[in-house]
């Protein structure tokens, strides 16, 4: 009985302390659930907090901001990187500013402000996907800092523009990276915007208007007024704003007016020492020079512009090819056929050069060449060769025809015509189908 009272005994024990075990599993149990509730509940916050904020950046660049068609000059701002000291968000400042410059110079400006942009993320890619997808004609963005020599406010506005918009001005639109100019930030919460963005918007209002097809006189006068405003007060105007007024200027024939501001364009890249639109700009004012008849400055900016893409290309270039002709044309302007052919036969073995790239423009061109070569012969009276040329000439057209050479083989044909008549008078047949010598 003894021993059956120990076996009890020791029993009680042995479930006395089994179900103390049980006891405190219960509350080990019970602690982890409350802590994997009050986890659960701290991701669910952090996600609140912060990884939805991330999700609404993400979807704030995502969402297009302007419909397809919308008028006026559709801007996009993206917040700028702030420095301490500065708790004003310059990005909703000036966006605001925009939308009330547009209302005071009854300008059509639709500005929107992407505040929860990403910043880490800013650069000329991301920034031509945000300019796509929002369907936008510009976007500015930049950062503000203090200057460390006047110790004051610096902004650097930085802006690219649509392809759409480079399109009409023929080139891309963005400004450096490094853009820096003091900016007065009292004056911004005031209402104004700096010089350089108003500067940029008032040009491309104006080639809005120059990208409307609908677009007729008086509204190129708008345009050309809109680029006197922004050259109002300023000492300092972007090539934009001049690029754009060229193309009005060019409009209304004020030749003079263009080559002027070619002259400042000219001057300002070769300070940059931008070697390819130097060569570009040297190439415009021989054009110019050309229309006006200065047929002595159209050769000296057209041996110049070769010389600098000689320089650019170390082998033959269409961009060489066509500077080519150019001089060429202005040669026999001046009567000196022989030296036009002369240059029009380089420009034609450079075209058949193998490093001159294959491409439909090649092809295309080698017509244009072929058919300045056979106006030449003609106006030196060698008829047998100048139907050769124009015939060749009339073949490259017909297997390279599109939109763009349709003019000029048109004036081939009348030229063939004219080449096989034995009737005709070189000179007199020259000075009719002057207007036959176009840049193609």
């Amino acid at each position: 009985m003894g021993n059956s009272a120990e076996v009890n005994e020791s029993n009680n024990v042995t479930i006395i302390q089994t179900n103390n075990y049980f006891g405190i599993s219960k509350k080990i149990l019970c602690f982890i659930s409350l802590l994997c509730l009050f986890l659960l509940f701290l991701g669910y916050w952090y996600y609140l907090t912060y990884h939805k904020e991330d999700n609404k950046k993400i979807l704030d660049s995502q969402v297009q901001a302007f419909s397809t068609g919308e008028e006026g000059l559709r801007i996009i701002v993206l917040p700028f990187k702030q420095v301490q000291g500065v708790p004003s968000d310059i990005g909703y400042i000036l966006t605001q500013n925009l939308k009330q410059s547009g209302l005071d110079n009854n300008l059509k400006i639709n500005a929107k402000y992407l505040e929860n942009y990403d910043l880490g993320s800013i650069n000329k890619d991301s920034i031509k996907s945000v300019l796509e997808l929002q369907q936008a004609d510009l976007i500015i963005f930049g950062e503000l800092s203090n200057s460390s020599i006047t110790n004051k406010s610096e902004i650097n506005f930085c802006y690219i523009a649509s392809d759409s918009i480079a399109l009409v001005i023929g080139q891309d639109i963005e400004s450096s990276n490094r853009n820096y100019q003091e900016v007065n930030l009292d004056k911004m919460l005031q209402g104004k915007i700096t010089s350089t963005v108003e500067q940029i918007v008032y040009a491309l209002s104006a080639g809005i208007i120059l990208n409307d097809t609908l677009s007729q006189d008086n509204d190129y006068k708008k345009a050309l007024s809109l680029i006197a405003k922004s050259k109002e007060n300023s000492n300092s105007v972007p090539n934009l704003v001049l690029d754009i007024e060229n193309i009005l200027l060019m409009y209304f024939e004020q030749y003079s007016k263009v080559i002027s501001n070619k002259l400042i364009l000219l001057k300002d890249y070769e300070k940059s020492k931008d070697t390819i639109q130097q060569a570009i700009t040297n190439t415009d004012l021989c054009a110019l020079y050309h229309q006006i008849r200065q047929n002595h400055k159209a050769l000296l900016y057209g041996e110049r512009a070769l010389a600098l893409r000689t320089q650019i290309y170390d082998e033959p270039k269409l961009a060489i090819v066509h500077n080519k002709l150019v001089i060429a044309s202005i040669y026999r302007d001046m009567n000196n056929y022989p030296k036009a052919l002369k240059v029009q036969l380089e420009a034609k073995r450079d075209i058949n050069h193998p490093y001159c790239t294959p491409t439909f423009s090649t092809y295309a061109y080698k017509g244009y060449v072929y058919y300045n070569i056979a106006i030449s012969y003609y106006l030196m009276k060698n008829r047998n060769e100048a139907k050769k040329w124009i015939d060749s000439s009339i073949i490259k057209f017909e297997d390279f025809l599109c939109p763009k050479n349709e003019d000029l083989y048109d004036h081939a044909l009348d030229w063939q015509e004219i080449i096989n008549d034995p009737k005709s008078n070189a000179k007199d047949v020259f000075n009719i189908f002057r207007c036959s010598d176009i840049v193609f």
